[in-house]
């Protein structure tokens, strides 16, 4: 196969779940075609594959608009309730910032519960290698699309919400502290510093609330172009199989609303994974970009990617400098690499960023197939396989020695 066709089937499967069936919200009936689309695909091929079925929320929004209103409820209780209100409002604080916590980094937490949820779907392919299994990749790329939530519209309002995300979370802490104090020590100032949170936390709600009330988007570059990319490489791997790596391939659902697809994945296969290298791809395809690696990811405390990936992408960098390959920080949001790190798999994350460490079209209505870099998409793909065989490069090494 040459790189055109190689390229051509790639756009073929991001013109199919971008515009044959659109906009796929997580846990909606759209998600659950572009499943059973990936699962098709890999029958076809005659790849080994199976849907795994499991609840997910139906928005990844909701629970910190719910984080918000509970700091406004715990300030009216300290303010009006006296000692005892006080004492509940930390300790509804606590709680309340312990969940937030956990929850960017994927951990079950009580603002779970409060949240609608639905059936969502992963799709798992195994294929093989031609002689015996000495390392596991695990390649990743997810097929429901985001809302197009206000704070997205524009650069500035994305630095906004980064800016109040980052506000809030102190607030929390704060409001923790003030309320422990003014319980036992009754400091007048600390109770009208009070005051002062509940802009931060009115302006969360609004932000946090506004998304779920917005249409969801098409998602050519997020992400139908990565699960492109992973659908066509299956065939790729058929076609020139590896000789010591075992790949799986996990179409992942519901990573819009907090990753859901991949923390099943691993719950279910925490023995299978041990000896497993992971590869994440999200947001491949937008213009203006060439092939991008993170060099850290996470909002709070950055988890860094696997340092023997890391190598093995530096040597590709510098032999196939025609790629235009860069490595930059991504600390915005989340991707399913960033799960997968927390998780302790090691994990280099393909993340579509401009140089100047945008992604075009992210969460907006113009996140569409006509916006998609047919080039931006091959590259990316090229690098990951390349990737992958250098992986099995080395393990003929270590079998060889």
């Amino acid at each position: 196969m040459d790189n055109t066709q190689y390229s051509e089937s790639v756009i073929d499967h991001s013109r199919h779940l971008a515009v044959k069936i659109g906009p796929r919200g997580s846990t909606t009936t759209q998600e659950r075609m572009a499943a059973e689309y990936c699962f098709q695909h890999f029958q076809s091929l005659g790849i080994d594959a199976q849907i795994q079925e499991f609840n997910a929320p139906k928005t990844g929004w909701r629970q910190h608009s719910l984080a918000a209103l509970l700091g406004l409820l715990s300030i009216g209780l300290a303010w009006f309730g006296g000692n005892s209100g006080s004492i509940i409002s930390a300790f509804i604080m606590i709680l309340t910032t312990g969940s937030v916590i956990l929850e960017l980094y994927f951990k079950p937490n009580l603002l779970r519960l409060f949240i609608p949820r639905g059936k969502s779907h992963n799709v798992i392919a195994r294929i093989k290698p031609s002689e015996k299994v000495r390392k596991q990749v695990l390649i990743v790329s997810h097929i429901d699309s985001h809302r197009t939530p206000w704070v997205f519209s524009t650069k500035n309002r994305l630095l906004l919400l980064r800016l109040i995300t980052t506000l809030g979370i102190i607030s929390f802490f704060l409001s923790i502290f003030i309320f422990l104090i003014i319980t036992f020590i009754d400091i007048e100032i600390l109770r009208w510093g009070l005051l002062f949170l509940i802009p931060v936390f009115g302006l969360m709600f609004l932000i946090t609330y506004q998304p779920d009330t917005t249409p969801y988007t098409n998602g050519a570059n997020d992400n139908a172009s990565g699960t492109a990319i992973i659908l066509d490489i299956a065939s790729k791997i058929l076609q020139e199989p590896l000789r010591y790596v075992e790949v799986l391939i996990l179409c992942s659902g519901s990573e819009e609303v907090g990753s859901y697809g991949i923390q099943a994945f691993i719950k279910e296969n925490k023995s299978v994974l041990k000896n497993s290298l992971g590869i994440n791809i999200d947001n491949v395809g937008g213009n203006g970009v060439g092939v991008c690696y993170t060099s850290s990811e996470g909002m709070i405390l950055p988890d860094k990617p696997s340092p023997e990936l890391i190598e093995l992408a530096d040597q590709i960098k510098f032999d196939r400098y025609e790629l235009e390959v860069y490595t930059l920080p991504y600390n915005t949001l989340h991707t399913d690499g960033t799960c997968m790190m927390v998780n302790g798999i090691p994990t280099i994350s393909f993340v579509g960023l401009t140089p100047g460490g945008e992604i075009p079209d992210w969460h907006k209505t113009s996140d569409v197939f006509n916006n998609i870099d047919s080039d931006t998409v091959k590259n990316n793909e090229l690098f990951v396989f390349e990737l992958i065989q250098r992986i099995d490069a080395e393990e003929l090494k270590l079998e060889n020695d």
